[in-house]
């Protein structure tokens, strides 16, 4: 939509939506990253999970900027949105997201903890 339109309220509106399902999808991501990792490897996974977004920060920015030179900035957020729509409606039909709410990773030992 940021493509699209040109209105400074419905472009407000639709950074706002933005701002709260990323934050609705950040609380989600989290818990079920607290829920599978065991307590002993989670701030490693944190930390990798962290520094691989972080990674694609930049790397979006030059393929982004070039793009936006190319084509126009409207249309470098048109294209995003379509992406990231493809990508959550194949998201949707794979199998692997549908098992998350099943106990999927029993069989991984637990780290154990002896106290006295």
């Amino acid at each position: 939509m940021l493509g699209i339109f040109q209105s400074f309220s419905i472009l407000s509106i639709c950074i706002f939506c933005v701002g709260f399902c990323s934050i609705v999808f950040s609380i989600n991501n989290t818990t079920l990253y607290q829920k599978y990792v065991p307590s002993h490897l989670r701030g490693r996974v944190f930390a990798v999970r962290i520094l691989l977004s972080q990674i694609g920060i930049p790397i979006g920015a030059l393929f982004g900027g070039h793009f936006a030179d190319y084509f126009g900035i409207a249309f470098l957020f048109s294209v995003m949105g379509v992406v990231i729509i493809l990508v959550a409606i194949i998201a949707f039909f794979l199998p692997v997201f549908h098992q998350l709410d099943k106990n999927t990773l029993s069989s991984i030992p637990q780290k154990q903890t002896f106290t006295q």
